[in-house]
């Protein structure tokens, strides 16, 4: 006895096909009545072995796991059935409504659930993404199950408990798997969650999307990014449309690198030179920095490098030689140290923040940004513009190292690409929000008399000055989705409510504005809606989206998250796989169309363990 959910075709279609099938005749001759006497004979003969055959289908449209549950419970009670076919997984619905990803994993894992219970088989179908069809040799392969994109391997993952990155294809190569940092949609606070599986999918082609803060990631055309408005395809977005990153980046690291080491460090990565075959040195045009290195220095490396001063022109070189006698075997402390580090003989475009950097914690991240300022960054301020903080590089990847961990410590930053005249073009990492710049005042901050002296004058000016409200905002379609929904549930008028807001009346134009989060909460305490208010509190940033364009063909990885379904990868919060709950996957395909009876099978996954093909 057979139970088949067929909720895709109703019960005569499923019969058609058992019948033709049974009979071993072309179904398009049943259906246009073309039979021969031949024919007739063959399914005269199907009729009454199917008539006899215990087979039982619900044809119900959109049916629910739940319901397909109960009247699976019921067949068994009645018939004793054997086996259960589901026609097809993704038609049949779960409770989560607003999540796909939640809901198809839902209902796979109420199909596991029901065949334990049952002690019966299930045979789920489902569809295959379109992907197989791109491809040369036309073969499924499990990645064609799960309804999500996939993004390149050196695409970076925020590890929570470590305050580190690492990259996707550092997670497939994992057995043992970490935590990542998701959103939750519920609250739209940041949290962390459990990788259940990471994977290659193999080599598709992708596009760089690229954010106004300068934010790019590589991925599929089906990979999914969070708008205000729900999960978006990459192909689906459209330039200006604003996408959520986090705000702030929580850590559990413990310091295992002391502040001097710190302190030192940033200066060496700024204007140090640490090149191969080159004495070892520090430049700087001020000389309380240069006698600020040498105090580092000996902090740090005691009696083993004994540092002096050198006035050059308008520079002060420090030179950092060791006090022992260098053999083949026996090298500079420093560059020993910085070997280790991973960031030794780098060329100004080479360098890098190193991984033991991110692995500190919040305080100790402080203290390295602040003496890494002071190298080529800028604290620029006078009357009659608005104040200069950014930090400049040659190097992409150290520009966007220093936006991570200004983003640890909830500083929002902008990189920007400044093309040079001559030599290398820069990249700017500019600070230039109201409550950004009081962040980076109060947490990071400066050193040298300088420095300090103009900080000090940019703290007056931005105590004095209001924030800009159209920086850090809340698309506009939020009043359209929540806002004026829960007006007209309360008969409030909008006359009303915008007296209530604190506005002048100015008729519907007051909704096709973003919203700052203070309006944002303002807003939903007066329509008591708390979905405004979670997202005027929330943990996310919303960014906008400036450029899609395609990168060419690449090897692309995927992550299946526990609970939330998405995680935070270069710093923007992306979607993640389906992950099926299948104890074996099969495949059923053709390798030549033209070849119609050569079908071929493939096991792609096997609950006891991997399989060779």
């Amino acid at each position: 006895p057979i139970g088949i959910f067929s909720l895709e075709m109703s019960k005569e279609e499923l019969v058609d096909r058992l019948l033709v099938a049974q009979a071993d005749i072309d179904a398009w001759k049943l259906k246009t009545g073309r039979l021969d006497d031949q024919d007739f004979l063959k399914i005269s003969d199907a009729m009454g072995v199917l008539a006899e055959a215990p087979i039982y289908i619900d044809d119900t449209p959109g049916l629910s796991i739940f319901e397909m549950r109960t009247k699976a419970r019921r067949l068994m009670a009645e018939h004793g059935i054997d086996m259960i076919v589901v026609d097809y997984l993704q038609l049949a619905q779960g409770r989560t409504k607003d999540n796909r990803v939640q809901e198809v994993g839902e209902i796979s894992q109420g199909l596991k659930n029901l065949a334990r219970e049952l002690k019966v088989p299930v045979i789920a179908l489902a569809q295959l993404s379109r992907a197989v069809e791109s491809r040369g040799e036309k073969i499924p392969q499990l990645s064609d199950l799960r309804e999500s994109g996939c993004l390149t391997g050196d695409t970076k993952v925020y590890l929570p408990d470590l305050g580190m990155y690492t990259t996707m294809q550092e997670l497939a190569s994992l057995k043992k798997y970490p935590r990542v940092l998701a959103l939750n949609q519920d609250t739209w606070k940041l949290e962390s969650a459990q990788i259940t599986n990471a994977f290659s999918t193999g080599v598709k082609t992708v596009y760089k999307l690229k954010t106004q803060l300068g934010k790019v990631i590589e991925a599929t055309a089906n990979h999914q990014f969070l708008t205000i408005d729900g999960w978006k395809r990459l192909d689906q977005l459209k330039m200006g449309q604003h996408i959520v990153l986090p705000r702030k980046l929580p850590s559990d690291a413990t310091a295992t690198m002391s502040n001097d080491e710190l302190a030192l460090l940033g200066h060496l990565i700024g204007d140090g030179c640490t090149l191969p075959r080159h004495v070892l040195q520090y430049t700087t045009r001020e000389m309380d920095l240069a006698q600020e290195v040498v105090k580092l220095t000996e902090s740090v490396f005691k009696n083993t490098i004994k540092p002096r001063i050198n006035g050059e022109r308008k520079w002060f070189q420090v030179y950092l030689p060791s006090t022992e006698r260098l053999t083949h075997g026996k090298h500079n402390p420093i560059a020993s140290w910085l070997e280790k580090l991973k960031i030794f003989g780098l060329r100004s475009y080479q360098k890098f923040v190193p991984i033991e950097v991110f692995a500190q914690p919040n305080e100790s991240i402080q203290v390295f940004l602040q003496h890494l300022w002071v190298t080529d960054g800028c604290i620029k301020f006078s009357e009659n513009h608005h104040p200069a903080v950014y930090y400049s590089s040659s190097s992409s990847q150290l520009a966007h190292d220093v936006q991570a961990l200004l983003l640890r410590l909830g500083i929002i930053s902008r990189i920007s690409a400044v093309k040079q005249d001559s030599g290398l073009d820069q990249y700017h990492v500019k600070i230039s929000g109201h409550d950004d710049i009081e962040q980076f005042i109060h947490q990071i901050g400066t050193v040298g008399k300088r420095r300090t002296a103009i900080l000090a004058k940019i703290k007056t000016y931005v105590h004095d000055k209001k924030a800009n409200t159209n920086r850090d905002i809340i698309p506009a379609d939020i009043w359209k989705k929540y806002i004026v929904t829960a007006m007209e549930a309360q008969h409030i008028s909008h006359r009303s409510f915008q007296s209530m807001l604190g506005n002048m009346y100015s008729g519907s134009s007051l909704f096709k504005a973003n919203l700052s989060r203070v309006r944002a909460l303002k807003a939903g305490q007066i329509v008591s809606s708390p979905e405004v208010i979670s997202l005027a509190q929330s943990d996310v940033y919303w960014d906008q989206v400036v450029s899609v364009t395609l990168s060419g063909e690449k090897e692309v990885f995927d992550l299946t998250v526990a609970q939330h379904s998405n995680f935070v990868a270069n710093n923007i919060v992306v979607h993640n796989s389906i992950e099926q709950d299948a104890d074996v996957v099969m495949f059923l395909f053709r390798k030549d169309d033209d070849i119609r009876e050569a079908v071929t099978l493939k096991i792609a996954k096997h609950r006891n363990g991997g399989l060779e093909d």
